[in-house]
């Protein structure tokens, strides 16, 4: 059996933080959209317009505010990851 070298632990740990990364990033997407897909089914089956008005509002909050989040905080992963790289590179 190989022993595993200080590289190959190296190059094993950094593959599975950049796929944890992208996981969580598509994880939350599916969540996010799971969500506003559940705030449409509410907004049909609801009959008072104060709380249709509110879920719509919702329903916007998670479209775009969550989004722009998601990008931002996987965006910020990413760069840590790479300053992570290149700091055991060295």
């Amino acid at each position: 059996m190989d022993i595993l070298t200080k590289e190959k632990m190296f190059v094993w740990s950094m593959r599975i933080n950049l796929r944890l990364i992208v996981r969580f990033h598509y994880e939350c997407n599916r969540l996010m959209r799971n969500q506003i897909f559940d705030i449409n089914k509410e907004i049909t089956r609801c009959n008072d317009n104060r709380l249709k008005d509110i879920l719509k509002v919702d329903r916007e909050n998670f479209a775009k505010t969550f989004l722009d989040t998601l990008q931002s905080n996987t965006f910020l992963m990413m760069y840590s990851y790479l300053e992570e790289f290149l700091y055991c590179v060295r």
